[in-house]
């Protein structure tokens, strides 16, 4: 999985944390189909993270400094 993720990771053009979270079918499962699903979600990821609109640097630095 390391591996397939690794290998899509250039395709997220977004600023975004990703966390993926494997079931154990992944231990049996061939890499073509983890690297095809990897490939899916990240295609997936992009999409939405293009259509949220972004906030500025000045915004976000307001945001963290007024945080509790």
């Amino acid at each position: 999985m390391r591996e397939a993720i690794r290998f899509h990771l250039p395709q997220i053009a977004a600023d975004v944390d990703v966390v993926f979270n494997p079931k154990k079918l992944v231990l049996d499962a061939e890499f073509a189909a983890i690297d095809q699903e990897v490939k899916r979600a990240f295609e997936v990821i992009q999409k939405n993270a293009a259509s949220v609109p972004r906030r500025s640097s000045a915004a976000n630095a307001k945001e963290r400094s007024t945080a509790p």
